[in-house]
């Protein structure tokens, strides 16, 4: 494949008018193509290849729809090809099967692509890949087309069949089977196989909710408010977000709404002093400088210098002055540097099994063994984050996962490591009161029974978070 070539002819716009296949397929095939083979991150690949390109917003819609549903559905996807490429299926190039799940994305999901269209621009995109693969791929295709009403999926196997149906790695169906049984399996996979919306936290420093919902609407952007934080706004149109003028002058950050529900429950008072110890891109520290009235002190640390650029250029943005940055190096001189703090927060890098709508790609890229080295981590983080906490202080530990290994667990052995703490229910309830809910859900309904706050997709229609708030006795 000369991926020079088709990334010239897409800037000089020789495909589209006269030429084939349409230009948004292309550029649809180079970002799958740097997601699966180069292992990129879906969204940076997506934002990428989007602003590299000029397209008008139908086009770039298209795209995201094509993209993220073949990464979601994959495994559907290569279930079907394998029953009809059979024993080819194994010697198929890989750019031809990234073809191949496109063309069935498609025909399967996408009703606005008739499915003529969806074969021959399957086999169009051949011709500038690889040519030797035009033939295979449109049979393949026109039989699947032929003959898609008497696929069926394995039955005799629970997990395969939802492993297959929803398009997600057997381990996880297995997790979440266990755990939380089949119906809410299935809820939770409709759930992360639903279109992602963007979220907006409205900056308070700066405007209301209300007055950002009509300026954004006055701007041609479909929106709504959140279901839980007075500060969500939900925006189902928007792109190119980052060169809106709302945007620029700080009227809000890209923030999902579980996650500021994390701010929200540690509730700090005007004046204390907050260490935000994983702190990039900045979400939370300028959700908590908002919180506190950009009254008192935030140190923002986090392990490379480009992430703290990042939080000093969000914080300006946002008119923030009360936030710091702290680079990571030795314990002892960062304790003496820094000193104690009123609150510290702890949102540890995690599995992200919670966030799957958000970053499809994350279900192919986790590993059942991934988690257990991400607990150590997350244990060791909370034994450092002790050591600059006051004896008054609260300490919030926070993660977008929903493994039990990341979440009760890890807690359970630092309260037992520490008998000298404890968690803190009632603070974390009262400040759920203060936020919008549907009248179905009590506020008791966001908790485990040891206190932990626990947001379910399948439960509360939200991404996955986990939150434990702890204290000294």
């Amino acid at each position: 494949m000369n991926r020079q070539l088709i990334e010239k002819l897409i800037s000089q716009k020789e495909v589209g008018n006269g030429f084939k296949p349409f230009p948004t397929r292309l550029v649809a095939f180079l970002i799958l193509d740097s997601v699966f083979k180069k292992k990129a991150k879906s969204d940076e690949a997506i934002n990428f290849y989007l602003e590299k390109y000029n397209l008008d917003l139908r086009d770039k819609n298209f795209i995201l729809e094509l993209v993220k549903g073949t990464i979601k559905k994959k495994l559907f996807l290569d279930f079907i090809i394998k029953k009809f490429a059979r024993e080819h299926f194994k010697r198929t190039p890989s750019e031809i099967v990234f073809i191949l799940r496109m063309g069935l994305y498609q025909i399967f999901f996408m009703t606005s692509v008739p499915e003529y269209a969806a074969v021959n621009e399957s086999v169009n995109l051949c011709e500038l890949i690889n040519k030797k693969m035009k033939r295979f791929t449109n049979a393949v295709l026109r039989n699947i087309v032929r003959d898609k009403d008497k696929i069926e999926l394995p039955t005799n196997n629970p997990i395969l069949h939802l492993s297959i149906k929803h398009s997600f790695p057997e381990w996880m169906i297995k997790r979440w089977m266990t755990e939380y049984g089949i119906k809410n399996c299935e809820l939770m996979c409709d759930f992360f196989n639903e279109s992602f919306e963007i979220c907006l936290r409205t900056n308070r420093l700066k405007t209301t909710r209300d007055n950002l919902l009509k300026l954004l609407k006055e701007r041609g952007i479909k929106c709504r408010k959140g279901d839980y934080s007075e500060n969500a706004i939900y925006c189902s149109n928007i792109q190119e977000i980052n060169k809106l003028d709302l945007f620029q002058e700080g009227f809000f950050f890209i923030q999902g709404e579980a996650s500021m529900l994390i701010s929200e429950i540690l509730n700090p008072e005007k004046g204390s002093r907050i260490l935000d110890m994983c702190s990039a891109p900045g979400g939370k520290a300028t959700h908590l400088a908002e919180l506190i009235q950009n009254n008192g002190e935030i140190v923002a640390a986090d392990i490379k210098t480009e992430k703290l650029n990042m939080i000093e250029e969000n914080a300006k943005r946002s008119g923030i002055s009360c936030i710091k940055t702290h680079l990571w190096r030795d314990i002892e001189k960062d304790l003496d540097k820094l000193g104690v703090f009123d609150y510290v927060l702890i949102d540890a890098p995690c599995s992200g099994l919670g966030i799957l709508r958000k970053l499809p790609d994350l279900r192919w890229n986790k590993k059942p063994e991934d988690i257990k080295s991400l607990k150590k981590i997350q244990s060791e983080l909370l034994e450092k984050g002790l050591k600059f906490l006051k004896k008054s202080g609260i300490l919030l530990y926070s993660v977008c996962t929903l493994t039990k290994e990341e979440n009760e667990e890890v807690i359970n052995e630092f309260l037992n490591n520490h008998p000298e703490l404890h968690t803190v229910e009632t603070q974390c309830i009262a400040s759920l009161q203060k936020i919008h809910k549907p009248k179905s859900l009590s506020s008791k309904s966001f908790f485990t029974k040891e206190g932990f706050l626990k947001l379910l997709p399948f439960k509360h229609k939200s991404e996955g978070f986990f939150a434990a708030k702890i204290q000294f006795k």
